[in-house]
């Protein structure tokens, strides 16, 4: 017979919970993961809830006098308490007593059907059974097992000496039935002591009389609370906060779950009306859900790349409202560095890696910047290609997991060695890095080409190159260029807690160019103007010694030190240089059939603009050159100015179709076919007369119709 007393038997089941202690090692494993992953904690609301509601609800399904007895037990017509209400579940039992300590030494797997239904699989680890002291204990896995497989209208019981017994707890139209099937040889079998195929024993009849204490008793406010408390200590593992690796030692973890069964603004009800309402499927009845979870987790900086200065640091992480929308707070506690890094995600590196690239190619690759070298019609920055490794740095950046395999990750995109990258903190809310590459640049031949404008202005003037531009070799290089570079960038991020990162370029960093560059008894022909030439055996030679010439690429000094790489340009730039340069090229002309004197240019320092120069007065030559040997070159030159503007403009303008009959007018060669006509149209003879390069320009007005309009030799048409 059983009635109220079996409150306190539910009541002594919940000292069960004691058993979900062992979640604390569920909850150390997530913390090796994540040491503020709360996911463990949000699927103990489905362990809390059946361990709580399993019991309630078979009381207050069976609560009031009842009689368990046969169908035909004179128990139910000889105490006389009323009208028989008769209903019938089934049971299944062992044959032996269960293991004394409670304990299975493999998984226990049977398969369970319910009223006929379908066979469900249920196992009872043994690992769940590994910490268990007697029998209750083991019923506690065995129940569990039930409800992780799904099936709720069954309870495992112990019978009377400890043997194991399965029951059905809800109300069937029909006959109740349990069938237990087993492998032989599994713990099934041999430790729970059933049989390989098992069926149910007779029907018992479960009834109540009509006055039974269910219809006598009321309830006023009823209102059930479970609480379940979790702990563990001396959690250990690893971690990342934001994007730094941490180690966890000796972390502690507390946590508090509730579970509140009410109707609110329920009137006095009779016991057996309330048993009705919590049965039914869209029962009046709530249940509330609570429950808040803390860590405490002390944490080292793995490999210490960075210092934490603070006493005692850790990482503490709360959340509320576990079995809902849980409001979760981490912060680390006595470590400021890695509190102001919790912002920092390795997109902030990436965008800053190509802002300095960017900022590195105006530094060293415009021209204007560092110059061209003083024979070779190439700046140093396009020779030494430093930019390229930051592109390699970002797309590689993805690999990276923590702050700490960053370092490697950019030390290997710029071919350096896994601990060449420097990370440091020089304040709690600075993270810096630092290192020096080298970039192989240029090893290869170039064209000899001398800016006659430029050596002349250095030299202070040279009137026997005055008016002249470039003398440049037409085919072939026969210069020996070999450059390279060494970079020194230091750059990071401004941090803060409350925002993203900032990121920087410190104005020490730096860019060293090294050029190499020797003609040696160098042959080529060229032309001024009208004026063909020949250098035949000359010597060029850029270098410091028996060293490179250096170009020395630096930012201007700022307040702060620090440079947002985007806003650097050419202004901010300074460029010391080191080195010298000598050219000497024999020359004759081609033209006049005769030599001339060589054109020589010595830059003693490249730093600087002194340079002294001579050269044969070429400018004379030229003005004063005969034409009546060289009148043939004019028709040529004509076709080719303007067969040069004709590809110019069908490359840009006439490639365009044409509005209405969308064809463009590039296969049209009505530019050139000028020029032509233009060549010749030129009578030979003309030339004839004109002894000097002046007198040219007179037969032109005559056949162009064109009329002096400046006494220095311009010509309109």
């Amino acid at each position: 017979m059983r009635g109220l007393d079996e409150l306190e038997a539910w009541a002594g089941r919940v000292e069960e919970l004691d058993q979900l202690g062992r979640t604390v090692t569920a909850f150390q494993s997530a913390a090796s993961d994540d040491p503020v992953s709360l996911g463990e904690a949000l699927r103990f609301r489905e362990t809390l809830t059946n361990r709580l509601m399993g019991p309630v609800r078979q009381y207050v399904a069976t609560s009031g006098p009842l009689i368990t007895a046969e169908p035909a037990d004179s128990a139910f017509t000889g105490l006389g308490i009323g009208a028989l209400q008769q209903f019938t579940s089934a049971s299944l039992a062992g044959t032996q007593q269960v293991p004394l300590d409670g304990r299975l030494t493999s998984d226990a797997v049977f398969q369970l059907a319910v009223h006929g239904a379908s066979p469900v699989t249920i196992t009872v680890p043994a690992a769940a059974t590994s910490n268990n002291q007697q029998p209750a204990n083991l019923l506690v896995s065995v129940n569990a097992a039930l409800v992780a497989a799904g099936i709720v209208n069954v309870v495992a019981e112990l019978a009377s000496g400890d043997v194991l017994q399965f029951r059905t707890t809800d109300l069937v139209a029909g006959v109740p039935s349990l069938r237990l099937t087993a492998a032989a040889g599994n713990a099934a079998v041999t430790q729970l002591h059933f049989a390989t195929d098992q069926t149910s024993d007779g029907q018992k009849a479960v009834a109540s009389a009509s006055d039974t204490l269910a219809t006598r008793t009321y309830i006023d406010r009823f209102n059930l609370t479970a609480t379940a408390g979790l702990s563990g200590t001396n959690l250990n593992g690893t971690a990342s906060y934001g994007i730094v690796a941490v180690d966890i030692n000796g972390g502690l973890m507390t946590s508090t779950q509730t579970i509140q069964v009410s109707r609110p603004g329920m009137a006095p009800t009779k016991l057996a009306t309330m048993i009705e309402l919590l049965n039914q499927t869209a029962s009046p009845y709530t249940a509330t859900y609570g429950g808040t979870a803390s860590f405490t987790l002390p944490v080292q900086v793995q490999g210490n790349v960075i210092p934490v200065t603070g006493a005692v640091p850790r990482v503490s992480a709360t959340a509320n409202n576990l079995f809902s929308t849980p409001a979760i707070t981490v912060q680390a506690v006595d470590a400021p560095q890695l509190e102001n890094l919790k912002n920092l995600q390795f997109q902030h590196v990436a965008t800053l890696l190509g802002d300095i690239g960017t900022a590195l190619q105006t530094m060293v690759g415009t021209p204007t910047v560092v110059g061209r070298l003083p024979f070779v019609n190439s700046s140093p920055g396009g020779l030494v290609p430093v930019a390229v490794p930051y592109r390699d740095a970002i797309a590689q950046l993805a690999t990276a997991g923590t702050l700490q395999q960053m370092t490697s990750v950019i030390a290997a995109a710029f071919g350096l060695p896994s601990n060449a990258v420097t990370l440091s903190m020089p304040s709690t809310n600075d993270l810096r890095l630092s290192f020096t590459y080298t970039t192989a640049g240029t090893a290869a031949s170039a064209p000899l080409s001398l800016d006659l404008a430029a050596l002349s202005t250095a030299a202070g003037g040279v009137p026997n190159v005055a008016g002249l531009s470039e003398l440049a070799q037409s085919s072939g290089s026969s210069v020996q260029v070999t450059a390279s570079g060494i970079t020194s960038p230091t750059f990071g991020f401004g941090l803060s807690p409350s925002s993203a990162p900032s990121g920087y370029l410190l104005d020490t960093s730096t860019t060293n160019m090294s050029v190499d560059a020797l003609a040696n008894n160098v042959s080529f022909q060229s032309s001024l103007g009208a004026l063909g030439v020949n250098v035949t055996g000359g010597n060029a030679r850029l270098s410091n010694g028996v060293n490179p010439a250096t170009y020395l690429v630096r930012l201007n000094t700022v307040s702060g030190g620090k440079y947002t790489p985007m806003s650097i340009n050419v202004g901010h730039v300074n460029v010391v240089k080191t080195g010298s340069a000598n050219v000497n090229l024999p020359t004759n002309s081609t033209t006049l059939g005769g030599g001339l004197s060589p054109l020589i240019a010595d830059i003693p320092n490249i730093a600087n603009t002194t340079t002294a120069m001579s050269a044969p007065n070429l400018a004379q030559i030229i003005n004063g050159m005969s034409l009546t040997n060289n009148y043939q070159m004019e028709p040529a030159e004509i076709r080719r100015y303007f067969q040069g503007i004709q590809s110019l403009l069908n490359r840009n303008v006439l490639a365009v179709n044409l509005p209405v009959v969308c064809q463009s007018l590039t296969p049209l060669n009505w530019i050139s076919d000028l020029g032509n006509e233009l060549a010749d149209g030129i009578p030979l003879e003309a030339f004839r007369i004109a002894s000097v390069l002046d007198d040219s320009c007179s037969v032109f007005h005559g056949l162009y119709g064109m009329h002096r309009s400046d006494p220095n030799r311009g010509y309109t048409l």
